[in-house]
């Protein structure tokens, strides 16, 4: 009911993506092996207005692209998806909200990393399916996923998604991220648009907006897409995952703003041109501002979102701009704010593991009280009597 309400709001609210519209294109024809898979997970259905879709059986609250990991490759931010499904829908095809049947899965044949758009601010990071651009359709607020900036690594980030109530507040406090990524190995995008801006899909933040410490936690690999036209789930080899990282900070590093080596190699192609047949994106990365001092982080809990209470989400209170802070001063202040996060995040661990093991030491307790109890609750033990001594026998006693 929440996430319904907020789609509904979301359809007025600013900050909305729109996809031009266009003809009603046809369905693209999967394998019998597939429309069977996946029809272990959810049903085929037709929509009024999107034709012949796929429904999967998921938790009424339930939103693509949350139950998983982001990955770095050399072909942008890979989505590891931790449901079944995942390896085709969230790689083909296109996600979006209908109406009457919810979240339904239009079949599409080209791959990607991610088919989604992103958002970012100094705290926040969000991403929302990218639509069909086939269809002239809105984004809502209640579209995006949200997850702090140190959480972009999770092993599994839903426990650290924001409850969807508080997109629309967030919504308005981040920006669209407009500008390719730079990576080594650029594929084919489509783009959607965003007012009068066109923005590519998966256009996620570069490397070198993110704090050192979430950067070396991210998990990084070389990736090996299917073969055109079979929809397969695609390899990745993470033995290569340090060096995909290094080539990916240097190439960008090369591309920032004020960097007249970067900016002649760009405009020749980039100090790392792409394989060959792949197309090189060269737009240069956005730099980390340098004129905001942040405050000390503190602790938000997340309410109502299950295991997510267990999970503190850090957020730094904004100060108000310093006249006289120099570049080196809001560099160090950032750095402090992202150890005091991660110290935060590690203490936060170590205390639900402590929380874990005490209650399992108390189970353990409760049930050797138990073993205790029904031990000395057994029929009480015979005991031998003496035997009778014979007078007439040497040594007896006359009381025995």
């Amino acid at each position: 009911m929440a996430l319904a309400a907020a789609l509904a709001m979301g359809g007025i609210a600013g900050g909305a993506l729109l996809v031009p519209k266009g003809h009603v294109a046809a369905a693209a024809v999967i394998s019998t092996t597939v429309h069977k898979r996946l029809s272990n997970y959810g049903a085929w259905r037709t929509s009024r207005r999107f034709g012949e879709v796929w429904v999967p059986s998921v938790a009424r609250d339930w939103r693509p692209y949350t139950d998983g990991r982001w990955i770095w490759t050399d072909d942008g931010w890979y989505w590891q998806s931790e449901e079944p499904f995942g390896a085709i829908v969230f790689h083909y095809g296109h996600w979006v909200y209908d109406d009457d049947l919810g979240w339904v899965w239009i079949a599409g044949e080209d791959w990607a990393p991610a088919w989604v758009v992103w958002r970012e601010s100094d705290d926040d990071i969000g991403w929302a399916p990218a639509p069909p651009p086939d269809f002239e359709v809105v984004v809502a607020d209640a579209w995006w996923a949200f997850a702090p900036v140190a959480a972009i690594g999770a092993v599994n980030i839903v426990r650290d998604v924001l409850p969807v109530e508080e997109n629309v507040t967030i919504v308005r406090n981040t920006t669209i991220i407009d500008k390719t990524t730079i990576i080594n190995n650029y594929g084919n995008r489509q783009s959607v648009h965003v007012g009068n801006t066109v923005v590519p899909v998966n256009a996620g933040p570069p490397l070198a907006h993110l704090p050192k410490t979430v950067l070396a936690s991210l998990k990084a690999a070389k990736v090996a897409p299917p073969a055109k036209g079979r929809m397969a789930a695609a390899h990745l080899d993470t033995a290569h995952g340090a060096l995909v990282k290094r080539q990916a900070m240097k190439l960008q590093a090369a591309n920032l703003p004020g960097n007249r080596a970067g900016e002649e190699a760009g405009a020749q192609g980039g100090a790392n041109p792409a394989p060959a047949g792949k197309q090189a994106a060269m737009t240069p990365a956005k730099p980390l501002p340098a004129h905001k001092a942040a405050s000390a982080a503190r602790m938000k809990r997340l309410a109502g979102n299950g295991e997510q209470s267990a999970n503190a989400r850090t957020r730094t209170a904004k100060a108000a701009p310093a006249r006289h802070v120099v570049p080196h001063q809001a560099a160090a202040n950032r750095m402090m704010v992202n150890r005091l996060a991660a110290r935060n995040q590690a203490h936060d661990m170590r205390m639900a593991r402590m929380q874990r093991a005490h209650m399992a030491h108390m189970a353990h307790m409760d049930r050797q009280m138990a073993r205790m109890s029904n031990w000395h609750a057994g029929p009480a033990r015979m005991q031998r009597k003496p035997p009778k001594c014979n007078p007439h026998a040497g040594g007896c006693s006359r009381h025995g």
